[in-house]
């Protein structure tokens, strides 16, 4: 099976952000899988493409050869193995929403015993 890579980019908007890194994509052999792009208020570019690579790919080594593309179209290009990106979103998701989670029940537990506190 060979390894998926999450690319993200981020710049000012401009034309031909997404034709240069699929063009550098092609040129390493790298095949895209899905892609998705947004321009936000403010001309803000935001790319985050999920790419599939030969097994054991060198994530450095790919970093690297973006660094033309980041200073030709003047972006941000930052690689990540598929399985690293979902760690960190899970990380968050149990920092951020199973602490609100856990907030919320703490708070509604003392509710509970003010509210039987009152009843007596």
């Amino acid at each position: 099976m060979n390894d998926r890579i999450v690319i993200t980019v981020i710049g000012t908007d401009k034309t031909g952000i997404v034709a240069n890194v699929s063009t550098k994509l092609s040129e390493l052999s790298l095949n895209i899988i899905d892609i998705t792009q947004k321009v936000f208020e403010n001309d803000i570019f935001a790319m985050i493409m999920l790419v599939e690579a030969e097994k054991n790919t060198d994530i450095k080594d790919l970093q690297e050869k973006f660094k033309d593309v980041e200073e030709k179209i003047g972006v941000r290009v930052y690689l990540q193995h598929e399985n690293i990106f979902k760690a960190m979103h899970r990380i968050w998701f149990f920092q951020n929403f199973l602490s609100n989670y856990y907030k919320k029940f703490r708070r509604e537990k003392w509710i509970y015993y003010l509210m039987r506190y009152w009843k007596r």
